[in-house]
């Protein structure tokens, strides 16, 4: 009798061209680096949000339509071509996100979670940036009662209105279309008309932005 012998099946594993071929889609790479859904959910919000601030100029080749995974290809070709050049976009970004940390608009450490999808992108696609550098552009951290949370019996205790609540969310969930610029002075006009509930203002546009 002759015993037939079954090698143990990680000896008989393969791996795909197509697996292969997949390590050269750079928002894969992205999305692999993620663990949490959750997790995955915001960073993808939060990315698409930095990648459509960057003007056009800056890419040889970009349609104002492109989807987001063609976004994200034109920004690791650049990061791949000029580090020092990405490293500049990402720098101007932080300074823009702290002028809403400094007006009482974004919390230090909601700025710090803006700039982790960044991160995890330019690291899945192993492109070298000098991080220390950019690091040191984040505002001094706030204290836990800075930084405290806003519910929504606060909200109401403050006699905000809901439905201009929903109105501001509204306009805040379409700001990514435009420059950071622009994004920039809408967030600060709507402070001004927003008076004398800027507390409660920032907790809504920041938590939305978390949400989202």
């Amino acid at each position: 009798m002759v015993l037939k012998y079954d090698p143990p099946h990680y000896l008989s594993l393969k791996i795909s061209y197509d697996d292969i071929n997949s390590r050269n889609d750079p928002y894969q790479l992205f999305l692999d680096n993620i663990k949490s859904p959750e997790t995955a959910r915001k960073y993808k919000k939060l990315l698409e949000k930095f990648l459509r601030s960057i003007p056009d100029q800056v890419y040889e080749k970009k349609s104002k339509k492109s989807d987001v995974k063609s976004i994200v290809k034109y920004f690791v070709d650049l990061a791949k071509k000029n580090p020092d050049l990405a490293a500049d976009i990402i720098a101007t970004y932080i300074k823009e996100e702290k002028k809403l940390v400094e007006s009482g608009l974004l919390s230090s450490g909601t700025l710090e979670n803006h700039i982790k999808p960044i991160k995890v992108l330019l690291d899945a696609n192993r492109i070298a940036i000098h991080w220390k550098s950019l690091h040191k552009l984040y505002p001094r951290k706030q204290s836990t009662t800075e930084d405290r949370a806003y519910t929504k019996s606060t909200l109401q205790s403050n006699q905000i209105s809901f439905p201009y609540v929903l109105a501001i969310l509204s306009i805040s969930d379409n700001l990514h279309q435009f420059p950071i610029t622009t994004q920039t002075k809408t967030i600060l006009k709507l402070k001004e008309l927003f008076q004398p509930n800027l507390l409660a203002f920032s907790w809504i546009i920041e938590n939305y932005q978390n949400t989202n």
